[in-house]
Protein backbone atom coordinates (compact mmCIF):
# COMPACT_ATOMS: atom_id res chain seq x y z
CA UNK A 1 0.00 0.00 0.00
CA UNK A 2 1.04 3.21 -1.22
CA UNK A 3 0.44 6.62 0.72
CA UNK A 4 -2.16 8.93 -1.19
CA UNK A 5 -0.52 11.46 -2.73
CA UNK A 6 -2.54 13.33 -3.91
CA UNK A 7 -4.18 14.76 -0.91
CA UNK A 8 -4.32 17.41 -0.35
CA UNK A 9 -3.62 18.90 -3.41
CA UNK A 10 -2.93 22.65 -2.06
CA UNK A 11 0.23 23.31 -0.47
CA UNK A 12 0.16 24.29 3.35
CA UNK A 13 1.56 27.77 2.67
CA UNK A 14 -1.80 27.90 0.49
CA UNK A 15 -3.88 26.32 2.66
CA UNK A 16 -2.98 28.67 6.01
CA UNK A 17 -3.13 31.64 3.28
CA UNK A 18 -6.78 30.59 2.33
CA UNK A 19 -7.66 29.86 6.43
CA UNK A 20 -6.06 33.28 7.42
CA UNK A 21 -8.76 34.91 4.52
CA UNK A 22 -11.53 32.56 5.56
CA UNK A 23 -10.70 33.37 9.08
CA UNK A 24 -11.31 37.15 8.38
CA UNK A 25 -14.56 36.84 6.86
CA UNK A 26 -15.78 34.97 9.01
CA UNK A 27 -14.95 37.19 12.02
CA UNK A 28 -15.96 40.23 9.65
CA UNK A 29 -19.64 38.83 9.21
CA UNK A 30 -19.84 37.56 12.54
CA UNK A 31 -19.42 41.25 13.47
CA UNK A 32 -21.75 42.67 11.03
CA UNK A 33 -24.27 40.11 12.03
CA UNK A 34 -23.82 41.07 15.63
CA UNK A 35 -24.52 44.67 15.01
CA UNK A 36 -27.37 43.82 13.00
CA UNK A 37 -29.14 41.99 16.02
CA UNK A 38 -28.15 44.80 17.90
CA UNK A 39 -30.06 47.32 16.04
CA UNK A 40 -32.85 45.21 15.41
CA UNK A 41 -33.37 45.09 18.80
CA UNK A 42 -32.89 48.45 19.42
CA UNK A 43 -35.66 49.11 16.22
CA UNK A 44 -38.52 46.53 17.36
CA UNK A 45 -40.31 48.80 19.91
CA UNK A 46 -40.64 50.95 16.46
CA UNK A 47 -40.69 48.41 13.74
CA UNK A 48 -44.08 48.99 12.51
CA UNK A 49 -43.50 52.56 12.11
CA UNK A 50 -40.77 52.03 10.23
CA UNK A 51 -41.01 52.77 5.61
CA UNK A 52 -41.47 49.47 4.14
CA UNK A 53 -38.57 49.37 2.04
CA UNK A 54 -36.30 50.17 4.76
CA UNK A 55 -37.86 46.68 6.62
CA UNK A 56 -37.39 44.47 3.63
CA UNK A 57 -33.71 45.60 3.02
CA UNK A 58 -32.88 45.47 7.03
CA UNK A 59 -34.14 41.80 7.02
CA UNK A 60 -32.26 40.91 3.36
CA UNK A 61 -28.94 42.66 5.15
CA UNK A 62 -29.28 40.31 8.14
CA UNK A 63 -30.01 37.39 5.76
CA UNK A 64 -27.17 38.20 4.12
CA UNK A 65 -24.56 38.33 6.93
CA UNK A 66 -26.14 35.03 8.94
CA UNK A 67 -25.65 33.09 5.50
CA UNK A 68 -21.75 34.74 5.20
CA UNK A 69 -21.30 33.84 8.51
CA UNK A 70 -22.47 30.28 8.45
CA UNK A 71 -20.38 30.10 4.90
CA UNK A 72 -17.20 31.23 6.52
CA UNK A 73 -17.45 29.20 9.75
CA UNK A 74 -18.40 25.95 6.90
CA UNK A 75 -15.28 26.50 4.83
CA UNK A 76 -13.03 27.37 7.55
CA UNK A 77 -13.59 24.01 9.48
CA UNK A 78 -12.81 22.39 6.23
CA UNK A 79 -9.99 24.06 5.37
CA UNK A 80 -8.58 23.43 9.66
CA UNK A 81 -9.24 19.47 8.43
CA UNK A 82 -7.85 19.73 5.27
CA UNK A 83 -4.72 21.52 7.17
CA UNK A 84 -5.04 18.75 9.56
CA UNK A 85 -4.88 16.17 7.07
CA UNK A 86 -1.39 17.83 5.59
CA UNK A 87 0.25 17.38 8.77
CA UNK A 88 -0.81 13.73 9.55
CA UNK A 89 0.35 13.07 6.04
CA UNK A 90 3.80 14.81 6.90
CA UNK A 91 4.07 12.65 10.25
CA UNK A 92 4.04 9.62 8.31
CA UNK A 93 5.26 9.75 4.77
CA UNK A 94 9.20 10.29 3.45
CA UNK A 95 9.97 13.55 1.92
CA UNK A 96 12.04 12.02 -0.68
CA UNK A 97 10.33 9.32 -1.94
CA UNK A 98 6.88 9.56 -0.93
CA UNK A 99 6.49 6.47 0.54
CA UNK A 100 5.76 5.77 4.31
CA UNK A 101 8.51 6.43 6.64
CA UNK A 102 9.80 5.11 9.86
CA UNK A 103 7.09 6.02 11.84
CA UNK A 104 4.28 5.20 10.10
CA UNK A 105 6.46 1.39 9.84
CA UNK A 106 6.53 1.19 13.52
CA UNK A 107 3.16 1.61 13.93
CA UNK A 108 1.83 -0.57 11.64
CA UNK A 109 5.08 -3.35 12.88
CA UNK A 110 3.19 -3.00 16.52
CA UNK A 111 -0.54 -3.51 14.66
CA UNK A 112 0.05 -6.46 12.73
CA UNK A 113 2.20 -8.14 15.42
CA UNK A 114 -0.64 -7.77 17.68
CA UNK A 115 -3.02 -8.81 14.94
CA UNK A 116 -1.16 -12.20 14.07
CA UNK A 117 -1.10 -12.94 18.06
CA UNK A 118 -4.84 -13.02 18.35
CA UNK A 119 -5.88 -14.23 15.07
CA UNK A 120 -2.85 -16.69 13.71
CA UNK A 121 -1.37 -16.75 10.83
CA UNK A 122 1.73 -15.42 9.56
CA UNK A 123 3.39 -11.61 8.66
CA UNK A 124 6.34 -11.37 6.54
CA UNK A 125 8.95 -8.77 6.04
CA UNK A 126 11.43 -7.94 3.09
CA UNK A 127 14.07 -5.47 4.14
CA UNK A 128 15.50 -4.34 0.57
CA UNK A 129 19.41 -2.58 1.08
CA UNK A 130 20.17 -1.21 -2.60
CA UNK A 131 23.33 -2.09 -3.97
CA UNK A 132 25.72 0.44 -5.91
CA UNK A 133 23.79 3.64 -4.77
CA UNK A 134 26.67 5.05 -3.54
CA UNK A 135 27.83 5.19 -6.45
CA UNK A 136 25.08 7.59 -7.84
CA UNK A 137 25.45 9.92 -4.94
CA UNK A 138 29.46 10.39 -5.61
CA UNK A 139 29.34 10.45 -9.27
CA UNK A 140 25.97 12.59 -9.88
CA UNK A 141 25.51 14.19 -6.24
CA UNK A 142 22.30 13.90 -4.12
CA UNK A 143 20.27 15.53 -6.28
CA UNK A 144 20.48 12.86 -9.03
CA UNK A 145 20.15 10.26 -5.72
CA UNK A 146 17.17 11.50 -4.41
CA UNK A 147 15.57 11.39 -8.18
CA UNK A 148 16.81 7.59 -7.72
CA UNK A 149 15.44 6.95 -4.52
CA UNK A 150 11.73 8.61 -5.48
CA UNK A 151 11.29 6.40 -9.04
CA UNK A 152 12.99 3.34 -7.51
CA UNK A 153 9.87 3.95 -4.47
CA UNK A 154 7.44 4.33 -7.24
CA UNK A 155 8.10 1.80 -9.32
CA UNK A 156 8.22 -1.20 -6.06
CA UNK A 157 5.31 0.58 -4.91
CA UNK A 158 3.73 -0.53 -7.97
CA UNK A 159 4.47 -4.00 -7.93
CA UNK A 160 3.78 -4.58 -3.67
CA UNK A 161 -0.32 -5.91 -3.26
CA UNK A 162 -2.75 -3.23 -2.17
CA UNK A 163 -2.23 -4.93 2.17
CA UNK A 164 1.17 -4.18 1.55
CA UNK A 165 2.85 -1.47 3.52
CA UNK A 166 6.15 -0.06 2.01
CA UNK A 167 8.51 2.56 3.80
CA UNK A 168 11.67 3.65 3.38
CA UNK A 169 13.81 3.21 7.04
CA UNK A 170 16.26 5.75 5.96
CA UNK A 171 19.10 5.88 3.54
CA UNK A 172 18.56 3.56 1.02
CA UNK A 173 17.33 1.11 3.22
CA UNK A 174 13.57 0.22 2.64
CA UNK A 175 11.04 -2.57 4.42
CA UNK A 176 7.55 -3.64 3.14
CA UNK A 177 5.19 -5.21 5.64
CA UNK A 178 3.05 -8.32 4.00
CA UNK A 179 0.05 -9.01 6.33
CA UNK A 180 -1.06 -12.77 6.02
CA UNK A 181 1.78 -14.12 3.40
CA UNK A 182 4.03 -17.05 4.39
CA UNK A 183 8.08 -17.19 3.09
CA UNK A 184 7.14 -18.51 -0.21
CA UNK A 185 4.49 -15.70 -1.01
CA UNK A 186 6.88 -13.04 0.35
CA UNK A 187 9.89 -14.83 -1.42
CA UNK A 188 8.00 -14.55 -5.09
CA UNK A 189 6.96 -10.89 -4.38
CA UNK A 190 11.15 -10.05 -3.45
CA UNK A 191 12.05 -11.50 -6.68
CA UNK A 192 9.97 -8.91 -8.20
CA UNK A 193 11.26 -5.98 -6.82
CA UNK A 194 14.47 -7.59 -7.32
CA UNK A 195 13.62 -7.59 -10.90
CA UNK A 196 11.97 -4.17 -11.22
CA UNK A 197 15.23 -2.35 -9.19
CA UNK A 198 17.46 -4.32 -11.59
CA UNK A 199 15.33 -3.28 -14.70
CA UNK A 200 15.76 0.12 -13.37
CA UNK A 201 17.35 3.38 -15.62
CA UNK A 202 17.74 6.56 -15.41
CA UNK A 203 19.21 9.36 -18.29
CA UNK A 204 21.42 11.69 -17.41
CA UNK A 205 23.48 14.73 -18.30
CA UNK A 206 26.24 14.37 -20.77
CA UNK A 207 24.45 10.81 -21.88
CA UNK A 208 25.09 9.15 -18.73
CA UNK A 209 23.00 6.57 -17.49
CA UNK A 210 21.84 5.06 -13.78
CA UNK A 211 21.32 1.31 -14.76
CA UNK A 212 23.75 -0.32 -12.52
CA UNK A 213 21.26 0.12 -9.06
CA UNK A 214 21.17 -3.87 -7.70
CA UNK A 215 19.29 -4.35 -4.20
CA UNK A 216 19.81 -7.03 -1.81
CA UNK A 217 16.46 -8.36 0.23
CA UNK A 218 16.56 -10.19 2.83
CA UNK A 219 13.15 -12.51 3.85
CA UNK A 220 11.81 -13.00 7.56
CA UNK A 221 8.18 -13.91 8.70
CA UNK A 222 6.42 -13.79 12.20
CA UNK A 223 6.21 -15.68 14.31
CA UNK A 224 8.79 -18.17 12.61
CA UNK A 225 11.69 -16.00 12.34
CA UNK A 226 11.44 -14.54 15.82
CA UNK A 227 9.48 -14.31 19.17
CA UNK A 228 8.87 -10.41 18.36
CA UNK A 229 8.67 -8.19 15.51
CA UNK A 230 11.90 -6.39 16.20
CA UNK A 231 13.41 -9.97 16.09
CA UNK A 232 11.77 -10.21 12.59
CA UNK A 233 13.15 -7.17 11.37
CA UNK A 234 16.63 -8.43 12.78
CA UNK A 235 16.30 -11.79 11.17
CA UNK A 236 15.06 -9.85 8.05
CA UNK A 237 18.07 -7.58 8.04
CA UNK A 238 20.33 -10.65 8.96
CA UNK A 239 19.37 -12.12 5.53
CA UNK A 240 19.96 -8.84 3.98
CA UNK A 241 23.74 -9.35 4.78
CA UNK A 242 23.54 -12.61 3.60
CA UNK A 243 22.76 -11.53 -0.01
CA UNK A 244 25.51 -8.85 -0.17
CA UNK A 245 28.26 -11.39 0.96
CA UNK A 246 27.18 -13.33 -1.60
CA UNK A 247 27.46 -10.27 -4.03
CA UNK A 248 24.48 -8.75 -3.96
CA UNK A 249 21.05 -8.31 -6.16
CA UNK A 250 19.98 -11.43 -4.91
CA UNK A 251 17.09 -12.22 -2.03
CA UNK A 252 17.95 -14.55 0.92
CA UNK A 253 15.55 -16.35 3.32
CA UNK A 254 16.36 -15.74 7.03
CA UNK A 255 16.94 -19.20 8.80
CA UNK A 256 17.27 -18.57 12.25
CA UNK A 257 14.88 -17.64 15.18
CA UNK A 258 15.39 -14.94 17.42
CA UNK A 259 14.66 -15.11 20.71
CA UNK A 260 13.28 -11.59 22.92
CA UNK A 261 16.49 -11.25 24.54
CA UNK A 262 18.73 -11.08 21.23
CA UNK A 263 19.52 -8.65 19.40
CA UNK A 264 15.71 -7.39 19.92
CA UNK A 265 15.25 -3.30 19.47
CA UNK A 266 18.33 -3.50 17.26
CA UNK A 267 17.10 -2.68 13.96
CA UNK A 268 13.67 -1.57 15.13
CA UNK A 269 15.62 1.36 17.20
CA UNK A 270 17.30 2.55 13.58
CA UNK A 271 13.74 2.55 11.94
CA UNK A 272 12.64 5.06 14.90
CA UNK A 273 15.99 6.84 14.25
CA UNK A 274 15.36 9.55 12.43
CA UNK A 275 16.31 8.92 8.79
CA UNK A 276 18.50 11.30 6.46
CA UNK A 277 16.85 13.47 3.95
CA UNK A 278 19.29 12.58 1.28
CA UNK A 279 20.28 8.95 1.34
CA UNK A 280 23.28 7.55 2.58
CA UNK A 281 25.01 4.86 0.88
CA UNK A 282 24.07 1.11 2.32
Amino acid sequence: MAPDREIPSLSESQIEQIERRLRRVFWGSFGLSFLIVVLLIILIPRWDLLPGPFRVAFQAILLWSLLVTAYGFHSQTRVSESMKAILKQKTFIDEVTGVFNYRYLDLRLAEESERTRRHGGLTALLYLDLDGFKDVNDQFGHQVGNVVLEQLAGTMSQRVRSCDVLGRIGGDEFLVILPQTDRREAYILAERLREAVENYALEVEDGHVVDFIRVSIGVAAYPVNGETMDNIVTAADNAVYESKAQGGNRVSMADEFITSDVGAGRIVDSVRGEPETDAEPG
